[in-house]
């Protein structure tokens, strides 16, 4: 939608054009263009405006499935919570259906045929997952994870962010072109998968099935963030990750540590003291070998990782410190997990607001 603003500064440029000519016609179809997509959205954004508190309810019902992908127990969760976005997507004039998987099902929602059949409109993949985090640990939720709550413009669950409210924000959207008749400038498929927080382990193989249906232009990710309300971002690259599970022997059984501590190893300790070993006191990764495959940052990327005002923002905001250890496009090594509540199978993906470990230091026996 064009604002006031934006037609007085074409206004603006087309009386100052006045005496250039080729420059007048091309201000005044700027006017035109600027003016006809004011007409052609103004619908769709007054259904948005009129549809919000809909739309907030119709979130808050999506994010009340515990689609905890990493956690057995919830297999039938991940089932109802496909269908229910299934049908939404249906219900919103979507064609849309239900494709079984080894795993969880993947939702596939597509845009009504153009009525031109020889038409040429890009075709776009939007990506997203309805599978989420495990909850835990829940003592340091406010309020129920999966029973959304509302304090003032923020809303409050598990998937709100990650990222459930994300392509339901673009399901809102293609709803308020399709109910007002207004003319998507492109077609769109959604693909929705339930097993993106466990590795993405039926994705591939269903994506080579359906590689004809699913040829595009390009693929919008849904699943990224913006540093903050007036910071949009446009994510152009994503970092990888090696996951890797350590596991440290030692006695052939458990032992009490009055009578053997000191005398023989602890794992737990031997541990720490190898995890210890994996960074320098700057957060540069020691093992050897380790970026000799990797493509140094451009000046740019470096700049835009270290100092943008948004990024240090979000950085304070978050962390208790003011400095961080090394660049967001370059991190050190993540040690997220030692003995969660629950058997997850996912990768070490969290940075945990809180690490606790019990010791008990033994003193010398009496002499």
């Amino acid at each position: 939608m064009v604002s006031l603003r934006s037609l007085c500064l074409l206004l603006f440029n087309y009386s100052s054009d006045k005496s250039q000519g080729a420059g007048r016609v091309l201000s005044l179809r700027r006017i035109r263009h600027g003016i006809y997509i004011r007409k052609t959205m103004q619908p769709v954004i007054d259904y948005l405006r009129k549809n919000q508190s809909r739309f907030v309810q119709e979130l808050c019902a999506y994010l009340r499935f515990p689609s905890v992908s990493a956690q057995p127990q919830h297999r039938k969760d991940l089932k109802a919570c496909a269908e229910w976005i299934t049908e939404h997507c249906r219900k919103i004039g979507l064609q849309a259906r239900l494709c079984a998987t080894e795993g969880n099902p993947v939702v596939v929602a597509k845009t009504p045929s153009p009525r031109e059949k020889s038409s040429k409109r890009p075709h776009y993949v939007v990506y997203g997952h309805y599978d989420v985090q495990p909850p835990e640990p829940l003592d340091l939720w406010t309020s129920p994870p999966f029973e959304p709550r509302i304090k003032g413009r923020l809303l409050f669950a598990r998937g709100s962010a990650d990222n459930k409210g994300q392509h339901l924000a673009h399901l809102n959207a293609v709803e308020a072109y399709l109910k007002t008749g207004t003319e998507l400038p492109c077609d769109l498929t959604f693909v929705i998968e339930g097993e993106e927080e466990v590795g993405s382990k039926s994705l591939a193989a269903f994506l080579k099935k359906n590689r004809a249906e699913l040829r595009c232009d390009a693929v919008v990710v849904s699943d990224t963030g913006m540093p903050g309300p007036k910071h949009p971002a446009l994510t152009y690259a994503l970092r990888g990750i090696a996951a890797v599970e350590l596991t440290m022997r030692g006695p052939s059984r458990d032992l009490h540590s009055g009578i053997f501590g000191g005398s023989v190893e602890n794992p737990a300790m031997a541990l720490c003291q190898l995890l210890a070993k994996l960074r320098d006191k700057n957060g540069r990764i020691t093992v050897p070998g380790f970026y000799d495959d990797v493509v140094p940052l451009s000046p740019l990327s470096e700049n835009s990782s270290r100092g943008s005002p948004a990024v240090i923002a979000n950085i304070k905001n978050f962390s208790a410190c003011q400095n961080s250890l090394a660049s967001a496009a370059s991190p050190p090594p993540n040690s997220a997990r030692r003995g969660p509540p629950w058997r997850s199978t996912d990768s070490p993906a969290v940075i945990r607001a809180r690490a606790a470990r019990q010791s008990s230091p033994r003193g010398p026996g009496p002499s």
